[in-house]
């Protein structure tokens, strides 16, 4: 998620959104009452949950264009993922926002 995001969410739970500018960078300060900071929290984790959801769709296509198999490198580590893995994947985020 980008700043624009951040900031459309934040209108979307109706937060007080003031623009200011330091010395350095125009800014915005987000006020949230509780309420607004949950559903706001909400926005955000469905908004991630919908990206990662993107990613493992992704991942599906290439397996069903190539091989059954894709490879994933993550901080060295080298991870061999199915298409069974990586619908479960899928599935698992999904069920989070339930």
């Amino acid at each position: 998620m980008n700043r624009d995001d951040i900031i459309r969410l934040a209108k979307e739970v109706d937060a007080e959104i003031s623009a200011f500018i330091d010395y350095h960078y125009d800014q915005e300060m987000v006020v949230f009452s509780k309420g607004q900071l949950e559903r706001f929290a909400a926005l955000v984790a469905a908004a991630e949950r919908e990206e990662w959801i993107a990613v493992a769709e992704k991942a599906l296509e290439a397996l069903e264009l190539r091989t059954q198999t894709v490879r994933v490198a993550d901080e060295g580590r080298d991870y061999k993922l199915t298409m069974s893995a990586i619908t479960a994947l899928r599935a698992a985020i999904r069920a989070r926002g339930t």
